[in-house]
């Protein structure tokens, strides 16, 4: 088992609320519970992959596109009851 500490360094709105983590603080955390500062679970760590690109930047073409972010327990719990159906 190990522990990292992270921060949030945006939020996106829409279409859906994300967590944006550092890229550093989040590649090897893929698939990994968030938890809050109370220890309640906040949600998982997942890599959102920007469709229409980028130009590139620091990171390349590939880095420009996909932002490591957490997606909120609540909307977890929303896909699952769909599923349910």
């Amino acid at each position: 088992p190990s522990v990292s500490v992270g921060t949030v360094h945006a939020v996106i709105k829409k279409p859906r609320r994300l967590y944006v983590l550092g890229l550093l603080d989040s590649v090897a955390a893929l698939g990994c519970p968030v938890f809050d500062l109370e220890g309640g679970l906040a949600g998982i760590v997942v890599l959102r992959i920007n469709q229409s690109g980028g130009s590139g930047g620091m990171l390349g073409a590939i880095g420009s596109r996909m932002l490591p972010t957490v997606l909120p327990v609540a909307d977890i719990l929303e896909d699952m009851k769909q599923i349910e159906q």
